[in-house]
């Protein structure tokens, strides 16, 4: 269960900085 929340976690994070970058690529 802790491994399954700590892979989720990092999959949220990961998928936050991809939106962040795409959305500032396209704002510039």
């Amino acid at each position: 269960v802790d491994g399954f929340n700590f892979g989720s976690f990092v999959v949220a994070v990961i998928g936050a900085i991809v939106v962040l970058f795409i959305y500032r690529k396209i704002k510039s």
